[in-house]
């Protein structure tokens, strides 16, 4: 018994960090996309409006990949992402 649980652990953890680095890429990429869309169809629109509908974009697109929001991606993560693709988009 004492076998299976080791082994369950070491199986676990590497599963985790493949889910967790699968989750990140889809969640900068959704961000990138998000942001690039809503900056092209909101020309002169307030940034909080923006912000706003870029991040529910985000959140659309994680769903829509399967990606569970608030396990697999907190809600600090897509906020984080969608300031550093709004900054990507600055720096271009």
């Amino acid at each position: 018994m004492q076998f299976i649980a080791t082994l369950l652990k070491r199986i676990a953890k590497p599963l985790a960090r493949v889910f967790a680095r699968r989750a990140t890429v889809a969640l900068a990429q959704a961000a990138r996309k998000a942001v690039a869309a809503t900056e092209e169809s909101m020309q002169g629109g307030s940034r909080s409006k923006k912000r706003k509908k870029a991040y529910h974009a985000i959140v659309d697109d994680l769903k829509t990949q399967g990606t569970s929001i608030g396990a697999d991606v907190s809600f600090d993560a897509i906020d984080q992402a969608l300031d550093e693709a709004v900054q990507a988009l600055k720096d271009k």
